[in-house]
């Protein structure tokens, strides 16, 4: 036969199933004083402990029971929040991939004015654009101009070929 894992309330179920079991079985064994058919005061006093851990065992066991419910609304509970930060972490990422892609279609735009305009003021002017022409979507961002280039534009394709492309030096 299994094991029953320690401090589940079956654990404690059959602690209390077996302390009563043990508690009647020395009760009817209890020695009795022959002139007043009471308990000898030892075995009365050894009683009132069984009793007394058995009404223990007892509420250890209804507050396993009532425990029981709580853990598993915490597992769900940070479940849902691993779940929110997922969800979370992916609209902040398909946010930004469209704040570069405003940025990207902004630089194409006045691409056409280089060499007359240098490459670090057509991309100040493209940002600029681009924050203007949506707000809403540029409510975080505004002021990471430098990170976008870098990060984005200027290190991952399909950005990072077109822009050394517009921005080429010739002699």
């Amino acid at each position: 036969m299994g094991q029953v894992e320690p401090s589940t309330p079956l654990w404690h179920a059959i602690n209390v199933v077996l302390g009563y079991d043990w508690f009647t079985y020395v009760r009817q064994r209890a020695g009795r004083n022959a002139a007043h058919g009471a308990l000898i005061p030892d075995e009365a006093d050894r009683l009132l402990k069984e009793a007394s851990e058995i009404s223990f065992m007892a509420g250890m066991s209804a507050a396993a029971f009532d425990r029981k419910p709580l853990e598993y609304e915490v597992v769900a509970m940070k479940e849902a929040k691993r779940k929110r930060g997922a969800a979370s972490g992916q609209a902040s990422n398909n946010k930004r991939a469209a704040r570069v892609a405003a940025f990207w279609s902004e630089i194409e735009a006045l691409a056409d004015l280089f060499p007359k305009m240098t490459e670090e003021r057509i991309v100040a002017q493209a940002f600029e654009n681009a924050v203007a022409n949506d707000p809403d979507l540029w409510r975080q961002g505004k002021g990471q101009m430098e990170a976008y280039l870098s990060d984005d534009i200027r290190s991952t394709e399909p950005y990072k070929s077109q822009y050394y492309a517009l921005f080429q030096k010739t002699p």
